[in-house]
């Protein structure tokens, strides 16, 4: 077999004809060394050529449906694309980078390398591979497989919005989006790809800033309203359990709210998404111009030639492709609003609400609240979705802050969802925030005056927001309760009921007379799962500061383990509660601890005679993690 350092396998969709990235693993002991080759596509296109000025105009390759714009002339793409099972070098751009087993880096080189033995996989394929023991790949693939797990956990760990729910098919992605996983692709070869085209990435930029290099840099920033990752987390975790695709919509609407585009720039930034102090693009020279020029500057550097671009006609590369860029998601946004806005006002005509899909509705909507009557039959439905948690998070917004007198019962009964819900006030105040200053939400827009304390040994938060609108600026009451987070919501909640007009439902918790709201005592319907009733239990003010908490998997190939603790605190007398969960699925592991916790607050409470008990020792099909 050839040497490790040149053998690749290349993992993308089944469609897939401009492969440019190739993976491979090798380990020793307690270490290991991951390859990740890219195609060397900048050999082929000189810097200022004509090649070169199609590929900046052209920016980046296009799928659509039926077919794709390349970047690249086709012949050139097919020429440059790596290949399985050929019989000659391949050329490329080699990240090599050297691990321990929990996945922390020991060191990076960049460097020319090149492919002689290459192998084309699917993301189905990588999938089956995994499955047969007997297979040629299959010891690599495993090995790719563990390592792309347990950086994935390494960063959940620093706080970064990672997840995948291989089952529905949703995950996120860079710009900590919401996004669908083709279905063909729903396997833990896409997994694999994800983790490993990161780790190049954030290592190719880390070995750039130690040779100081100038590149271009993946700069990204959330809102300030966008509340902490590991929360997100939580509610994309309790929505996977439940596979729900209108929780999953719902959630999504939120991130397209709270999530801004990254953009590149030749001064680093840093990326939250990701949780990565630098972060570039480089992997793809053959579909992104980013990627294109930052491996001209890397092979100017390994072969000691003079770099083609100074520092700041760098920026300015940066910046005329980051305008070029939000041109043209504003054409592609302003090109499907015309439609939809036809589609919009067919619909209202008509009448016909009822068959619609919620994206749709949403339209109809908010074409009627910015027109001169809502139809009755509309603001029923309306109301029907909010019940049934159809009525996407940009349109519970708009009926919120509309004031008018025919959405006065909807407007109550959202304003009292968000009371009993206090963790989504802040999208919502961010997306009102959105609309007040037309674009993303500033660091002069929201201001908090905060304190930490401890009364006795009960920690005490207390929170004040303000807000800069248009013409004045916004301040909440004082809100005091036992976490920060509880906190922020509740000063939210109250600034939510200034600006609506609507009653303030917040409260401030008193340490000394524990007063918090009464837990609400009454059976739990059947066929609810161990998560689902310890929400409800949250809901319902038996406990606060319900969290579920994972740590690293113990895998081999053969068997995966994953603990999750569920832990919370009883609001009577502020006993912290626990249980653990172990299973080969995280869902599992999470639903086992979820149950023990739910047996430590019934016995806390007295309530093992009037609650239901679900059994999480037994694993369906859909709690399988692939």
């Amino acid at each position: 077999m050839d040497n490790a350092a040149h053998q690749g396998i290349m993992i993308d969709s089944e469609d897939t004809t401009d492969r440019d990235d190739a993976i491979w693993i090798s380990w020793d002991g307690d270490e290991v060394e991951a390859w990740v080759h890219i195609t060397a596509a900048a050999d082929h296109i000189p810097w200022g050529s004509r090649l070169d000025e199609r590929s900046r105009h052209r920016m980046h390759t296009q799928y659509r449906r039926d077919h794709h714009r390349s970047m690249l002339p086709r012949a050139l793409e097919e020429q440059v694309s790596l290949c399985g099972n050929v019989d000659r070098e391949q050329p490329t751009l080699v990240v090599r980078v050297r691990l321990n087993n929990a996945g922390e880096v020991l060191g990076t080189n960049v460097e020319r390398g090149y492919l002689s033995t290459a192998w084309a996989l699917s993301h189905r394929e990588a999938g089956h591979v995994l499955d047969d023991a007997n297979h040629p790949l299959f010891e690599q693939m495993a090995a790719a497989d563990r390592l792309a797990r347990t950086l994935l956990e390494q960063r959940r760990a620093n706080g970064a919005l990672a997840f995948y729910d291989l089952t529905s098919g949703f995950a996120t992605d860079e710009d900590g989006q919401l996004i669908r996983i083709r279905e063909h692709s729903r396997n833990s070869g896409y997994v694999i790809v994800q983790e490993f085209m990161i780790l190049a990435n954030h290592q190719l930029a880390a070995w750039a800033i130690e040779q100081d290099l100038p590149i271009l840099f993946r700069n990204h920033k959330m809102s300030l309203m966008a509340g902490s990752s590991y929360d997100l987390r939580d509610e994309l975790e309790q929505v996977a359990i439940t596979g729900d695709v209108t929780a999953y919509n719902l959630l999504r609407s939120r991130l397209r709210v709270v999530a801004r585009t990254a953009t590149y720039d030749a001064v680093l930034g840093g990326h939250h998404g990701l949780q990565l102090p630098y972060y570039t693009h480089a992997t793809s020279p053959i579909r992104r111009y980013p990627d294109l020029v930052n491996q001209h500057i890397v092979f100017d550097h390994l072969d000691q030639r003079p770099g083609f671009y100074s520092f700041e006609q760098l920026r300015a590369v940066a910046s005329d492709l980051n305008e070029r860029l939000a041109a043209e998601r504003e054409a592609k946004a302003d090109h499907f609003r015309s439609e939809a806005r036809k589609r919009a006002g067919d619909r209202l005509e008509r009448g016909d609400y009822a068959g619609l899909e919620n994206g749709e509705f949403g339209q109809v909507l908010r074409m009627a609240l910015h027109g001169d009557g809502i139809p009755d039959a509309l603001i029923d439905d309306a109301a029907r979705r909010f019940r049934e948690g159809q009525l996407e998070l940009r349109d519970m917004a708009e009926v919120y802050f509309h004031d008018r007198a025919e959405l006065k019962r909807l407007r109550n009964d959202i304003h009292r969802t968000l009371a009993a819900e206090p963790h989504r006030a802040p999208t919502i105040l961010n997306w009102y925030l959105q609309e007040q200053h037309q674009g993303p939400v500033q660091p002069g827009d929201l201001e908090w005056t905060e304190q930490s304390y401890l009364q006795g040994n009960t920690p005490v938060h207390e929170a004040v927001v303000t807000v800069r609108l248009t013409d004045a600026h916004r301040r909440s009451p004082q809100r005091l309760q036992p976490s920060k987070k509880e906190a922020r919501s509740q000063a939210i909640l109250a600034l939510l009921s200034d600006l609506t007009g609507l009653a303030d439902l917040s409260y401030n918790w008193e340490p000394e007379a524990m007063e918090r709201p009464e837990p609400t005592f009454k059976p739990l319907p059947e066929g609810l799962d161990p998560v689902q009733i310890a929400t409800i239990y949250a809901a319902r003010h038996y406990v606060s500061q319900l969290h579920f908490h994972f740590s690293p998997p113990h895998q081999t190939p053969a068997d995966r383990s994953f603990s999750c603790t569920a832990t919370a605190v009883s609001n009577d007398d502020r006993q912290a509660l626990e249980g653990h969960g172990e299973a080969n699925t995280k869902k599992l592991a999470k639903k086992i601890a979820a149950q023990a916790l739910n047996g430590r607050i019934e016995q806390h409470y007295g309530l093992s005679e009037t609650t239901y008990h679900p059994t999480a020792t037994t694993e369906s099909t859909s709690d399988r993690a692939q």
